[in-house]
């Protein structure tokens, strides 16, 4: 007998192509592949390859390698997919349940009959494709297959439907309730989000048609009520000939009536074309219809601008040139008594040179002309004139000094340069005064230099920002006007337009400022320039006292360095006396109920001044970041937090009887550093 080794050895010599079963029976290739082809066909046509395995009792790798030699060798009878292997039969069976669906059905969906039949949906897909893409009555897409015939049969039913329907409904709630198509939708309804019936499209047009026969003039919003997107061109679809604008649509015969209606104004000096227009009609809406209809052209037709019957558009009245004229001309002989008046005030200070000191002067009373007083003079002039005022004749005098103040204005100020005569060194300059100011400026400055050392000391970039922005809307400003009202009074010019009696600067226009300065000779009036401009532009603080120096010098108002220690010391003891008082007075009595914010907040400015020898005016809110960075060293830190701390739980009311006590005592010692 021979051995099972021996066996094997010999058949690989006959080089015969043999498996070994897992129970060591030899079993050629082709007594495999016809126990494959038995097991499918004993399966119904379907077989996967893992059950081969078991059943042939042959390793899975010779099973897949015999597989494939056996379906290289079928001529396209059995196929492999996800596993398993399908004969000709089976498929043939696959395609016969589709034709089945669509002669019952229609429509199949693959993925539920991939599902159905455990088979990898795109293997459908491709099989459907191969057996029915030439079917003309077929349609095929990547989730469903579906005939001709059952979409004829959705459109029937989806026509039943919206014949049924009365009322705006969306296209996707009728999808979505009768389970409608898409593509028959499509066909039938095309792209539309919305399915108006025709009943309802006819009512809309009924209603629209209506208002317009009614009013001759329709409004978008009332359109679009209606469920209309586009009132545009859904109103010139309807009604051809409309005449569209911006927000309003106006029929034909309703334009005729406006223009005859507007024609009007040859017989009158003015008319207001709001009275011929819809009360829902807009301001600006009334340019838009009069250019849209050529309205002005028509009827300046051959007439020169200059001409009296010139007409004007003015917002919503149509002006005659003659109605202008005669307004201006009550006004020209208003600002001609003015000027004479003006001329015996006090106010009105008349210098040696004339062209070059009288422009401040002039211009600041030219400002003065505003648009109340001469609409208001027109208006009594016109009354007394006609004995009354027409309708509408107050708007359109509130519109006619609009565009005449401009002329106005040029023509008072010619008149005040006109009647304008000097009268030698009558303005002199009050000595005391000039001590007073040149005083007060040179200690602002000394002050405003403390001030931004003191910054310094911060060392949170934002914070220093935001306190050197303080200073630039208030300190800086505040010293620059007192400069510029100094440099006027000793030039001799008006400097009360920029401080009143106690010295406080008063806001102004920076063009009033401008036209002060040119009043100035240089070098003075470019330094004030130069400074005007740097803190507009916020230039480096360094930058602008090195202008503020100059300038200073300029005027010869310089502090000497001895009384500039002295002034710097007064402005400390000044500072601490002045913060000192105020401890005392919110100290008195110091209970839970006193203001241990503003107590904190006084000692922290306190004891800052004292570290730095420097002022801080700084408000409460800046606390914080005082204890956070300036005075984080301090002996007394410690205590400042744990009094910060028990201030903000008070405010919270989260603070407990024990913290109560202890925010008490803390405030005692504080307070005690300095009472």
């Amino acid at each position: 007998m021979i051995s099972g080794i021996n066996c094997i050895d010999l058949i690989k010599k006959l080089n015969i192509d043999t498996h070994i079963t897992t129970d060591n029976t030899i079993i050629i290739k082709k007594k495999v592949c016809e126990e494959i082809e038995k097991e499918l066909d004993h399966n119904c046509g379907r077989i996967a390859l893992v059950d081969l395995v078991n059943k042939l009792n042959v390793d899975i790798l010779q099973i897949e390698e015999d597989c494939e030699y056996l379906i290289q060798n079928s001529k396209n009878k059995i196929i492999l997919t996800n596993g398993d292997l399908l004969n000709k039969q089976y498929i043939n069976n696959l395609i016969n349940k589709i034709n089945d669906s669509l002669e019952i059905k229609g429509i199949l969906s693959i993925l539920e009959f991939s599902q159905k039949n455990v088979l990898n949906s795109d293997f459908v897909f491709n099989l459907i494709k191969e057996k029915f893409s030439s079917n003309s009555n077929i349609i095929i897409n990547k989730n469903e297959i579906y005939t001709k015939n059952f979409i004829e049969q959705q459109k029937t039913i989806l026509n039943g439907i919206l014949n049924s329907v009365s009322i705006p409904t969306t296209v996707a709630s009728i999808q979505n309730q009768y389970n409608i198509h898409e593509s028959a939708i499509k066909e039938i309804l095309g792209n539309i989000k919305i399915y108006y019936p025709k009943l309802y499209i006819n009512a809309q047009k009924n209603i629209i048609q209506n208002w317009l026969i009614q009013n001759g003039y329709i409004e978008f919003d009332f359109v679009k009520q209606y469920n209309i997107d586009n009132p545009k061109e859904y109103l010139l679809k309807i009604v051809p000939n409309i005449h569209i604008c911006s927000n309003f649509a106006f029929t034909k015969a309703f334009c005729e009536q406006f223009e005859a209606n507007i024609n009007e104004i040859k017989h009158e000096n003015f008319i207001n074309i709001l009275n011929w227009l819809p009360l829902s009609y807009q301001l600006n809406d009334v340019s838009e219809f009069i250019n849209s209809l050529s309205l002005l052209r028509t009827l300046n037709k051959d007439t020169d601008k200059n001409d009296d019957n010139y007409i004007k558009q003015l917002k919503n009245f149509l002006v005659k040139n003659i109605y202008i004229k005669n307004c201006y001309n009550i006004l020209k002989k208003y600002i001609e008594k003015k000027s004479i008046a003006y001329i015996q005030t006090k106010e009105y200070k008349i210098e040696t040179d004339i062209q070059k000191r009288s422009t401040f002067l002039i211009q600041k009373e030219v400002k003065r002309l505003n648009q109340k007083e001469l609409t208001d003079e027109l208006k009594k002039q016109i009354e007394i004139l006609n004995n009354e005022l027409k309708i509408d004749e107050n708007e359109v005098i509130e519109e006619v000094v609009k565009i005449l103040k401009e002329n106005l204005e040029e023509d008072y100020k010619y008149l005040l340069k006109s009647v304008f005569v000097p009268q030698n060194n009558e303005y002199q300059i009050n000595i005391n005064e000039k001590l007073k100011l040149s005083d007060l400026i040179v200690r602002k400055y000394i002050n405003l230099q403390m001030k931004s050392d003191s910054l310094k000391h911060f060392k949170d970039e934002n914070i220093r920002r935001r306190l050197i922005d303080d200073l630039f809307e208030n300190d800086f400003n505040e010293l620059s006007i007192l400069i510029l009202a100094f440099s006027l009074m000793i030039n001799l010019h008006d400097y009360t337009l920029f401080i009143d009696e106690k010295y406080n600067t008063i806001n102004v226009d920076p063009i009033e400022k401008s036209l002060a300065i040119k009043n100035l000779d240089p070098p003075l009036s470019d330094l004030l320039n130069n400074l005007f401009q740097s803190l507009k532009n916020k230039l480096d603080i360094s930058d602008i006292f090195e202008v503020l120096n100059t300038i200073l010098t300029e005027l010869q108002i310089k502090a000497t360095p001895e009384n500039e220690e002295i002034i710097k010391k007064e402005i400390l003891k000044l500072n601490k006396d002045s913060l000192i008082q105020q401890l005392k007075e919110n100290g008195k009595n110091i209970n839970e109920n006193s203001n241990h914010a503003l107590i904190l907040h006084l000692i922290c400015l306190l004891i800052f001044q004292d570290s730095y020898n420097s002022p801080l005016f700084v408000s409460g809110k800046y606390v914080p970041s005082l204890l956070k960075g300036p005075l984080k060293q301090n002996n007394h830190h410690s205590d400042l937090l744990r009094y910060q701390k028990l201030i903000i739980n008070k405010l919270k009311n989260k603070i407990s009887d024990s913290e109560t006590k202890n925010l008490l005592e803390l405030s005692h010692t504080l307070i005690k550093l300095y009472i």
